[in-house]
């Protein structure tokens, strides 16, 4: 990507100057924490694949 780091800091520093009350909310908001979902175990996974995916 051409500029990427360059081109995000005008778009930040834009919408800063914008946009300063959306900006500081946002910058005050805490990160929230993402949590992949965890597999459910399947005790009959080959019972239950298809007939093309046995090979």
């Amino acid at each position: 990507m051409r500029g990427g780091a360059g081109r995000h800091a005008v778009v930040v520093l834009a919408h800063a100057i914008t946009a300063p009350r959306t900006s500081l909310r946002i910058m005050r908001a805490p990160a929230t924490e993402t949590h992949a979902p965890v597999p459910v175990r399947d005790p009959d996974w080959v019972a239950n694949r298809r007939q093309g995916e046995h090979e």
